[in-house]
Order: C-alpha cells, then structure tokens, then sequence
C-alpha cells in the first residue's frame, strides 16, 4: 500500500482532453475580452459605441459585457442621457 495518491482532478487532466471546439471558443472569448478591455482603457463607453469599436453586433458585446461583469471585470458607471443604455468601465481596485 506504499502507492502514491492522486487528486481526482489530476488524474482527470490526464486522462481527458478538451476538444478542439471547446480551446477555440476559450481563444475566441480571449481575444474580445482584451479587445473590449483594450477599448475601455481609456473611458467608459455604452454597447453601442464598444460594438462600433470593436466590429461586433450588440448582441455579441452584451454577452461579453455581462460575462466579464459577472466576474467582476467591469462595473456600470451610469446610463446615457436617454435612459437607454448604461457605461461600462474597468473595475478600479
């Protein structure tokens, strides 16, 4: 009984691989994230105007938007002068 002991998790990362869909998506969410990060250096911006920026539809930046909130990346600044949208900015620490 002189065997060594394994986590559960290392034995799973040597036995299962992600699939080759599953690390392109990951690079795919990567690189709009340092994008949107890139654009909101500077100032906070509605989704509209980081949509024009970075090429995308709203709907697209809406998901990135809120995913990168959800993990406290970003923060709602205020809404535009109309109500409609809010401005997103980097989470000052």
């Amino acid at each position: 009984m002189n065997a060594k002991k394994q986590l559960t998790v290392t034995i799973l990362k040597k036995t299962r691989k992600a699939s080759e869909s599953g690390k392109e998506s990951i690079k795919a969410y990567m690189r709009m994230k340092k994008k949107i990060l890139e654009i909101l250096k500077e100032e906070s911006k509605t989704i509209p105007e980081i949509a024009k920026e970075a090429g995308l539809n709203i709907d697209e930046v809406t998901y990135y938007l809120m995913s990168m909130r959800k993990y406290g990346l970003l923060t709602v600044a205020n809404i535009d002068d109309d109500d409609e949208y809010y401005y997103y900015q980097l989470k000052q620490d």
